[in-house]
């Protein structure tokens, strides 16, 4: 694929992949205008007009999936499998989100995010398994619970560690996780969104998952460690960027991935993260010099 043809499936796959994003990005445009003024709902408290400005974000997300993988009752195919687990994780989050609006269901909304995070960590699988990125993200969770362990009482002190494994968890499987290649010999299939490039692929859940990390950590931080200034923009801001990553991860992944583009730059991601790497340089037909791949 020379340049020229490069840009123009970059640019058709933005075109393409936008226009499914506009209710997202006009529900979080209207949430944080809300946010700023003087009559915010959290000013107000709690109330169902904060529910709902807070879940439309998360199900203007639910809604891109399903108009990625064409909203037909194909979504329940095997080869749907990564995106129905993915809006599973995304539905359950949007009612987590309800919950939390009210202080009193605070365990009740974070049991309903560690149900969110068991369909994102099945969804990204545990192959390859990369152990000691695991052991890392594990020991960091301890670290950080540790931090906040003095001020978790009754069913916070068993809830908030297990919470916190979870999410750890999740972060190590969206930043271990590769799309699988095409079946051998498959037929390409008939996509409306162009194929992402490989480094697209790998960096929207990588993204999702850390940032998810970080939202929950200022919660954590906030409520338990002491007040963050800011406090619900930082935590909003992202959560919501995390949860656009995770979205977008089916992008590539599931049935809506691109036709024969999409299989071709799967293969090719999985045949470049086997070889050494002095050798992931690939010329660019043009005459352009070689451009490294990402990792």
């Amino acid at each position: 694929m020379n340049v020229n043809t490069r840009h123009e499936t970059e640019s058709r796959l933005v075109l393409a992949l936008g226009s499914k994003l506009l209710p997202f990005f006009k529900a979080v445009l209207v949430y944080f205008t809300v946010l700023a003024s003087d009559d915010s709902p959290e000013a107000r408290g709690p109330s169902w007009t904060g529910v709902l400005l807070k879940v439309l974000p998360v199900l203007g997300l639910v809604l891109f999936v399903l108009l990625h993988e064409g909203l037909s009752p194909g979504l329940l195919g095997p080869e749907c499998r990564f995106s129905r687990r993915v809006l599973l994780g995304l539905v359950l989050s949007a009612l987590a989100d309800a919950l939390l609006v009210w202080p009193a269901h605070f365990l009740s909304g974070m049991a309903v995010f560690g149900a969110a995070h068991l369909m994102y960590i099945t969804a990204f699988g545990f192959q390859p398994l990369r152990p000691t990125l695991g052991l890392a993200l594990y020991a960091l969770s301890a670290w950080a619970v540790s931090l906040l362990s003095p001020s978790l009482t009754g069913a916070l002190a068993l809830g908030v560690p297990l919470y916190s494994a979870l999410l750890a968890t999740m972060l190590w499987r969206a930043a271990a996780s590769r799309p699988p290649p095409p079946p051998p010999g498959a037929a390409p299939a008939a996509a409306p969104t162009p194929a992402p490039a490989p480094w697209l692929v790998l960096l929207c859940p990588r993204a999702g998952g850390l940032l998810f990390a970080v939202s929950d950590a200022l919660i954590g931080f906030h409520m338990f460690h002491r007040p963050v200034p800011n406090a619900q923009a930082l935590i909003m801001a992202t959560y919501y960027a995390a949860q656009l990553g995770l979205a977008l991860s089916v992008v590539g992944r599931g049935r809506g991935r691109g036709g024969s583009v999409g299989k071709d730059h799967v293969s090719r991601l999985h045949l470049l993260r086997d070889k050494p790497r002095a050798q992931r340089l690939l010329p660019v037909r043009s005459g352009v010099r070689s451009r490294r791949v990402p990792e």
